[in-house]
């Protein structure tokens, strides 16, 4: 676990830099970013531009200089700041002043870092020992093309795997992110108010670009939105408007992701053949024209909500429907290889030395 983690940390310490340093362009004199880029602000692609900080006084302290980059070095969302990445969690959706106290903040991380520790030891040692490794070999990988010889365990795995996948990465992503606040608030190197959920709700996961662009975490929106916007506006020069500069984005986002996805698959020993993760991520682009086109459609054939109003429990249900069978035929193409490699293995439990399940389950 520690090694493809400590590789898709580094990964984006790499895109950090250059939207930071590159494209963004952080200053201390500046507060912040001196360059700030258009991006899509709504899903009808209409675009907002980001106000800047006001400037600081390039005499302030070495101390206050160490804070900011301190700063620019580890927070990705910038919360509570004028440029802050848009769909980030409040602690309240009722009322977005509400912090909790410090102590009950503390509790709440402990209890989710346990809970999710938990969760993906027990998970992965009952994995090891019940999985059959060949419903995961590449020739399981399509579906369509083979849909008359799809066998009913073989469908149900393609169902189950998303939910287990989906779960795991929130975890693991959840479990760092608790640490990681447990010791700033608690050793008061920084405020609540600096650690707001780091992933939204899942109620709001009911089409694949809401998953990505609300329920999912949005640590990297800024590092893979601004090289999209440099390279659709300024290399390819397609005009600010249209459908074509906004799936562009859309398209080169999700692949710079599945590049750097592609890293961490090479940490957990793939080779670059055997890696689906350049597939995966642009395949999800797609899956977001395919529903714009539906969305589109119906709107036009019989009207839709208002931007205001609450979107209707039966659509929900067919989205939350569409999305799972669209990660049900999407995400072996991406996972299927390290399952494999790990189910067929003599691997160890994903956690190592630490892992409860060695005692707790009686695994080894």
């Amino acid at each position: 676990m520690i090694q493809p983690l400590v590789t898709g940390y580094a990964v984006t310490y790499v895109l950090d830099y250059v939207d930071r340093v590159l494209l963004q362009r952080w200053a201390f004199e500046a507060g912040g970013p001196t360059k700030i880029f258009d991006v899509d602000n709504e899903e009808n692609g209409s675009t907002t531009k980001k106000e800047t900080r006001l400037p600081t006084s390039p005499t302030s302290s070495f101390w206050a200089r160490l804070v900011f980059g301190f700063d620019a070095a580890t927070s990705r969302r910038h919360l509570n700041t004028p440029y802050e990445v848009k769909n980030c969690r409040h602690f309240s959706a009722k009322d977005k002043s509400y912090v909790p106290s410090r102590s009950k903040f503390i509790l709440g991380a402990l209890g989710s870092f346990v809970a999710c520790y938990l969760f993906i030891d027990i998970n992965d040692a009952n994995a090891q020992s019940d999985q059959d490794s060949s419903l995961f070999a590449p020739d399981k990988i399509p579906f369509f093309s083979r849909l008359a010889d799809v066998a009913p365990d073989e469908l149900a795995v393609r169902f189950i795997i998303p939910l287990v996948i989906w779960a795991t990465s929130y975890s693991m992503i959840q479990m760092t992110y608790d640490l990681m606040s447990i010791v700033a608030v608690g050793l008061h190197i920084t405020n609540v108010n600096s650690w707001r959920p780091v992933f939204g709700s899942i109620w709001d996961a009911y089409t694949v670009r809401k998953f990505w662009g609300n329920f999912w975490h949005q640590q990297l929106r800024d590092l893979l939105n601004d090289p999209a916007t440099i390279i659709t506006h300024r290399i390819l020069h397609l005009p600010a408007n249209g459908l074509a500069q906004r799936y562009t984005k859309i398209v080169i986002a999700f692949f710079i992701s599945g590049v750097a996805h592609m890293f961490v698959d090479l940490a957990t020993g793939l080779t670059y053949l055997e890696s689906g993760s350049v597939r995966f991520f642009t395949t999800q682009a797609l899956g977001i024209m395919i529903e714009d086109a539906v969305q589109g459609i119906w709107k036009r054939s019989f009207g839709g909500n208002t931007a205001d109003s609450p979107t209707a429990k039966w659509k929900r249900v067919v989205g939350f429907i569409w999305l799972w069978s669209f990660m049900a035929w999407s995400v072996p193409s991406w996972m299927y290889a390290p399952i494999l490699s790990r189910t067929a293995g003599e691997q160890g439990p994903l956690m190592g030395p630490l892992s409860v399940s060695r005692w707790f389950l009686g695994k080894k």
